[in-house]
């Protein structure tokens, strides 16, 4: 069709645009007119503009025009039609689709139930599932190894960590900072809903170790019994070996030979030594976490004040100086100034 029009004589060159437009038009080519204008090849639309402008402008043919006197051949209709449909359909890269980042989640914590058997160890048990001591301690709200009865379900956590009560006026940052942790762990681990914690809320801090004073408290080991012999005397209400009279004991009393090695109960800082009426020779010992030791009725001091003192080191000799019935040794603890049981401290 093209050619036949673009043959004819040149006196008809108005209706001759006008059907080479339709022509064009007639290509049923389905498509968005407005997409198309940016994606048909160039190259068809300078040959539809050469064309016309040539034969209304020099009145010459196609052929002489466009091959400058060698016949050429436009595509047919529906070759046409392929062309420029395909240049618009033609592939532009596979579109890939936004993928959102993926933070690191640190793991929720889970936990199982674990029976002990019979003469098992907590030691033996964090050991068969894979965790610390302190975490298992911890996460069981244990305080004292020797009253965890035969038998017990213990919690076993999927990772180490301890538990942690929330104080008042803790926020989850304070908390990270405390323990040196990501807050984000906290969340995770925790499966918080929001960052929002409240006062005796209990939180497993991932990674986090109990204080060494605490795990020793625990286990029986914070203290070491100070010396060899007997307790003749024990804490609290007792009548006065002298007098009869009840009266309050801050300690207790341990009975054998004049000249037993006395220890240091705990590793600290020799704070004072003295003589006094009741106590006889005397040394007070300054551990941390608000301990402090006090052993009295020496016969002798082996150590000075000031002195760093390693738990176990002799520091003097039993005796019988002071307000004594015997050869003993008075031994007192004190945390935070108030006296305490000591024998809550030994196995």
């Amino acid at each position: 069709m093209m050619l036949e029009l673009i043959d004819q004589n040149v006196t008809r060159r108005p209706a001759l645009r006008n059907k080479v437009k339709m022509a064009v038009l007639a290509s049923r080519i389905r498509m968005n007119l407005r997409t198309a204008a940016f994606r048909i090849p160039f190259v068809w639309i300078g040959l539809g503009i050469a064309l016309t402008m040539g034969l209304v402008e020099s009145g010459m043919s196609s052929h002489a025009l466009w091959a400058r006197g060698k016949e050429i051949e436009l595509p047919a209709e529906s070759e046409l039609e392929q062309i420029l449909t395909s240049a618009v359909s033609e592939p532009q890269g596979k579109e890939v689709p936004y993928q959102v980042p993926q933070v690191e989640r640190f793991p929720e914590l889970s936990l199982k139930t674990y029976k002990m058997k019979p003469g098992e160890t907590l030691l033996e048990v964090a050991k068969k599932h894979g965790i610390r001591l302190d975490t298992l301690i911890s996460m069981n709200e244990i305080t004292d190894v020797r009253k965890v009865p035969a038998g017990a379900e213990l919690l076993i956590p999927n990772k180490d960590g301890i538990l942690y009560k929330v104080n008042r006026g803790d926020s989850l940052s304070k908390i990270g900072s405390l323990y040196n942790t990501n807050v984000r762990y906290l969340v995770d681990a925790n499966d918080l809903g929001s960052s929002v914690i409240h006062p005796g809320m209990k939180l497993f801090i991932p990674g986090a170790r109990l204080p060494e004073m605490e795990l020793k408290r625990i286990l029986g080991d914070l203290f070491l019994f100070p010396t060899t012999g007997r307790i003749t005397s024990t804490f609290g209400i007792r009548p006065d070996p002298f007098t009869g009279v009840r009266r309050f004991h801050n300690g207790i009393d341990i009975a054998h030979d004049p000249g037993t090695p006395v220890h240091a109960a705990m590793a600290g800082r020799v704070a004072k030594i003295g003589v006094h009426p009741s106590y006889g020779r005397y040394i007070i010992i300054t551990h941390g976490g608000g301990f402090q030791t006090f052993y009295a009725h020496l016969q002798s001091i082996g150590t000075t004040e000031g002195k760093s003192v390693s738990q176990g080191e002799v520091i003097g000799e039993m005796g019988s100086t002071g307000y004594s019935t015997g050869p003993h040794l008075h031994f007192s603890v004190f945390k935070n100034g108030n006296p305490v049981d000591p024998l809550q401290f030994f196995r």
